[in-house]
């Protein structure tokens, strides 16, 4: 039996999203076979796909098929609801994810994650409520082991990030290996020798 909350013959739509890295199932490609499959075993019509690809779901900023979805609910959309891969698709900030889940679902429509397993009723709310919580704690936590990870390239290998300012150059700086093996190299800014001496004589010194 399907455990479809969605009519038979019903039209939904999908908002598909990536944060721009490798990991398969959150790629964007992925997610839409797996909703596109999902639509065909349940006899679902799928009109609109809305994708953001390589955007992070801390913020709904700059996520422009995000804002494209909701307006389409907010100006009475025809499908039943939209469906999503995973909650933390919807977004990692549980104020907006909480928010605008429970916007589109008091205007009437269907918000179904394909694969967290959500059951109806305040058990259900309860646990996407948790799950909401679980992906803002994952995104706070990731942010601060970057900038632990940035401070420790800063610190012991005088290592920086980005393209050097006129007048430097990156040079490599192997810090040890990665998990398969390979050299994890990271870049230093070092004076171009190259540049400084022009750069200098375009200096105007104060008389």
């Amino acid at each position: 039996m399907s455990d479809s909350p969605f009519h038979p013959g019903a039209q939904v739509t999908c908002y598909l999203r990536d944060s721009g890295g490798e990991e398969q199932d959150q790629s964007v490609p992925q997610q839409e076979r797996e909703v596109r499959s999902y639509c065909a075993s349940n006899k679902l019509t799928l009109t609109q796909v809305f994708k953001d690809e390589a955007k992070s779901g801390e913020t709904t900023v700059g996520r422009n098929d995000f804002w494209r979805m909701v307006h389409h609910f907010h100006n009475g959309a025809g499908e039943q609801g939209v469906i999503i891969w995973r909650s933390n698709r919807f977004g990692r900030n549980i104020n907006d994810s909480q928010y605008y889940k429970a916007d589109l679902r008091r205007r009437g429509y269907i918000v179904h994650s394909l694969k967290d397993n959500i059951p109806e009723g305040s058990a259900g709310q309860l646990i996407e409520f948790a799950l909401d919580w679980k992906d803002q704690v994952f995104i706070e936590q990731l942010s601060e082991d970057v900038k632990r990870g940035l401070r420790q390239l800063v610190q012991v290998y005088g290592c920086v990030p980005g393209n050097p300012p006129r007048g430097f150059k990156r040079q490599p700086v192997n810090i040890g290996k990665r998990r398969d093996g390979t050299d994890h190299v990271g870049h230093r800014w070092v004076p171009d020798p190259d540049l400084i001496p022009v750069s200098y004589t375009h200096l105007t010194l104060p008389t």
